[in-house]
C-alpha cells in the first residue's frame, strides 16, 4: 500500500519495489508531481481502459490497419510511462513505431510481449 504524507503528497517509499516488478510505482507517483490522489486516477483509468485497448490493437494489427494500431499504441505508451510500467511503455511504443512504418510481421511480434506484459502490468495494479 502506498502511503501518504502532508498534504496527500506520498511520503518517501519505505523500500523500494523488486527489480522483477512490471510497476515502479515510485515512478509514476514522481510522474503525478507526488500527488498520491492523482497516481491513483491514473492507475484506475490506465487498469479499466487497458484491455479494450490491446484488444483494439490487437484487432487493427490482424486487420492491418496501421493507422489505428498507431493512434492506439502511442497514447498507450504514454499513459504506460505515466502510471510508471516502463516495459510496457517501451514495447507498447515499439509497436506504435512499427505500425507508423507499416511493418506488419514486427507489429504482430510486439503484439505478443505486449499481452504478456500488460498481464503481468494489471496484475500488480489489481494489488494497490
Amino acid at each position: 500500500m502506498l502511503s501518504t504524507g502532508h498534504n496527500g503528497r506520498a511520503s518517501q517509499p519505505q523500500s523500494l519495489p523488486p527489480e522483477d516488478m512490471s510497476v515502479d510505482r515510485e515512478t509514476g507517483i514522481d510522474n503525478c508531481a507526488g500527488d498520491l490522489a492523482l497516481y491513483q486516477k491514473a492507475m484506475d483509468y490506465f487498469a479499466a481502459n487497458a484491455k479494450s485497448t490491446y484488444d483494439l490493437t490487437s484487432a487493427a494489427v490482424a486487420a492491418g490497419d496501421h493507422d489505428l494500431v498507431h493512434r492506439t499504441t502511442h497514447r498507450e505508451a504514454s499513459l504506460a510511462a505515466i502510471v510508471g510500467a516502463t516495459k510496457l511503455a517501451r514495447i507498447v511504443g515499439a509497436l506504435s513505431r512499427e505500425a507508423k512504418a507499416e511493418k506488419t510481421t514486427a507489429q504482430k511480434s510486439l503484439l505478443a510481449e505486449y499481452e504478456a506484459e500488460l498481464e503481468e502490468v494489471l496484475g500488480e495494479i489489481i494489488v494497490i
